[in-house]
């Protein structure tokens, strides 16, 4: 029996171009589990059959699996909201464009420094595997070069930041938002009113 590969296939390859050539890759994400593995407690009945969660409604004690509810918005009035409708708003009360998923689609890649991926906050990593790769960009990264490119992996109302890079066998892109870091030295005036805390991913970049 044949096999038939939806059109959508392709949709999760990043396109990185560089002075007009262009190079895709493969992404899967990596998170804690891949890197150092997990455990998982399961709960067994009499049968030693896996028992699932459910919720017990206190008033009329109906027991609800988690496929049995759902969230969904609703209006002031009560009247349900397709999520297709929502929309954003700035600080001046203009709506804000929704931006396309950058998956699939030529993103323009641009010349970064490493005090640009060290001031990157990342909420999540990828790892990259070349499926058509340009010679030019692969011998910039292969030589330590860094590269930034504008990332959405799904429809948003806002661009993430994203840096291409070469780790010691494989090529990764690290995703978040851009930072400004305020460097303070003995014979500074002023000191900065807020210090952005940083959330701890747990992933270890000496692994990769």
């Amino acid at each position: 029996m044949s096999k038939r590969v939806g059109r959508n296939t392709m949709a999760r390859e990043l396109i990185l171009s560089l002075n007009k050539k262009n190079s895709s890759f493969g992404i899967s994400k990596i998170d804690r589990k891949k890197l150092y593995g997990f455990k998982k407690r399961l709960y067994l009945d009499e049968k030693g059959k896996e028992c699932s969660r459910a919720n017990l409604e206190e008033e009329t004690g109906i027991v609800f699996v988690s496929s049995d509810i759902s969230s969904s918005y609703l209006d002031h009035k009560g009247n349900f909201i397709d999520k297709k409708e929502l929309e954003a708003i700035d600080d001046n009360g203009k709506k804000v464009r929704k931006e396309d998923s950058t998956l699939g689609k030529d993103v323009q890649l641009k010349s970064a420094s490493e005090e640009d991926a060290l001031n990157l906050k990342v909420n999540s990593v990828y790892h990259l595997e070349p499926k058509n790769f340009d010679k030019d960009l692969k011998s910039k990264l292969d030589k330590g070069e860094i590269f930034s490119f504008p990332f959405n992996y799904y429809s948003d109302f806002k661009l993430e930041d994203g840096i291409i890079l070469k780790g010691e066998k494989d090529y990764f892109a690290l995703i978040g938002r851009k930072t400004m870091c305020n460097w303070i030295g003995e014979h500074s005036d002023e000191l900065p009113e807020e210090v952005e805390e940083f959330e701890d991913n747990d992933l270890d970049f000496e692994m990769m």
